[in-house]
């Protein structure tokens, strides 16, 4: 085995760190992309942006007066930028649920969080380690958990563990993630480690480099990453917690709030979207997206419009 044939898991297992923390439903709203890379108009090859999706839905019935719910894809490291831009989106929901494996009610505080990076998790640290060798900023670092519409949506910790580790998910997951490797082996995703090195090389700015790379991989092998996450039964990974979030909808929904976003990791979207249609009779009316890497766009705008 080549030796770089473990590192074909790396986009693979950096997605799950990305976004963890499909029909169409309506003809002018594709649910199945929640994350999408914008390539040069100067150089079609080359990745400039990286977008998360914002799913808009709303009653089936079309009544206005009706529940609105937004589903908020988030990536766990990204420009300072897009965090920002969440937060001030945040303002203007009745509830916000958001995923944080953690007890009951947790709300964190990113003055703190910045604090605690000097003593992180191991999970916090991988994806700490990836936010500063990509130049980019992690989401508990900037995320403003403390406002009263910000509700905590996800599960118990000493649950999460025993279903992941104790119940053997997490080898499962380990185990399909091979098995994809094996599959992708002669084909174009079994050159990732090639392109990781080759971008290493061709340009100065190594972590523009590698951001090209991870984002490109990302959204060309989505559909096989939840796969390994999920497997053919569902998992506590994604499905399991999506039904806390769910539960809490139901709650707020009950309490007579009208207008509802889920924060969750842009995988957990998929099933979502599922769910509200099947089990809260809603639908998809919009789609809109926000930039969460920024990988030479602000450079070829200034370019642009020099040349105008």
């Amino acid at each position: 085995m080549s030796p770089f044939r473990t590192l074909v898991l790396s986009p693979l297992i950096f997605s799950a760190m990305l976004f963890l923390q499909s029909a169409l439903y309506a003809d002018e709203v594709d649910t199945t992309a929640v994350v999408r890379v914008r390539y040069s108009e100067q150089v079609p090859t080359r990745a400039i942006a990286m977008d998360t999706a914002v799913l808009h839905f709303e009653s089936k019935t079309g009544d206005k007066n009706t529940v609105t719910v937004d589903l908020i894809g988030a990536v766990h490291i990204a420009d300072a930028k897009y965090y920002k831009k969440l937060n001030q989106l945040f303002t203007e929901y009745d509830t916000v649920l958001f995923e944080l494996v953690a007890e009951e009610g947790t709300r964190l505080d990113p003055k703190v969080t910045t604090r605690s990076d000097e003593n992180p998790g191991l999970l916090s640290g991988v994806q700490n380690g990836f936010a500063d060798l990509l130049k980019l900023e992690h989401q508990l670092r900037h995320i403003d958990y403390t406002p009263k519409n910000m509700v905590h949506a996800d599960m118990d910790p000493e649950v999460f563990l025993k279903r992941m580790f104790a119940e053997g998910e997490m080898a499962n997951i380990f185990v399909r993630a091979m098995e994809q490797s094996l599959k992708q082996a002669g084909t174009p995703s079994d050159k990732t480690a090639g392109r990781m090195f080759g971008s290493l090389l061709a340009t100065r700015d190594k972590s523009l480099g590698l951001k090209r790379v991870f984002a490109a991989e990302m959204c060309q092998q989505i559909e096989d990453q939840l796969w390994i996450f999920e497997g053919d039964e569902g998992s506590t990974l994604i499905r399991e917690r999506n039904a806390c979030a769910l539960a809490k909808l139901r709650e707020a929904i009950d309490r007579g709030e009208k207008k509802i976003a889920i924060f969750y990791g842009a995988a957990h979207l998929y099933d979502f979207s599922e769910q509200l249609e099947k089990s809260f009779n809603m639908k998809p009316v919009k789609i809109t997206w926000i930039k969460a890497w920024d990988m030479g766009e602000n450079g070829e705008a200034r370019v642009r419009s020099t040349n105008e």
